[in-house]
């Protein structure tokens, strides 16, 4: 897995992502947030090309609906990041490869900025 291009994801309420190859839809890997404190489910993702490389390369980053958002690389498959970003949960998630920038809105009326260059 290291292409964005060639890749299908899905994130569900049993608290996995699912990436599958995007030719052949074989189950290539199963990413679990089971290790993140309190119940949640997963609500919203999106996958990511990391030209710069901040991140170790392409990545799926995902958020929870207690407040927590996740990266992992499609390279390694392991999490990069994972930081609680609101006090409940997640209703919103967009990336800007401009800027570099995830953003994140949240129940608790907040909007939350996230610099993977950072």
């Amino acid at each position: 897995m290291t292409s964005c291009g060639s890749v299908l994801a899905t994130c569900s309420d049993d608290k996995t992502v699912r990436l599958y190859d995007g030719m052949s839809f074989e189950l290539k890997a199963v990413l679990d947030t089971r290790d993140i404190y309190g119940w949640h489910t997963l609500t919203y993702m999106t996958l990511i090309h990391d030209e710069g490389q901040k991140l170790g390369g392409d990545c799926v980053v995902c958020v929870t609906q207690n407040g927590y958002i996740v990266v992992w690389s499609l390279s390694t498959l392991k999490k990069v990041v994972c930081l609680k970003m609101h006090a409940s949960s997640i209703e919103g998630l967009a990336y800007s490869p401009t800027s570099q920038t995830l953003a994140t809105v949240g129940s608790d009326c907040m909007v939350a900025l996230y610099s993977i260059t950072q």
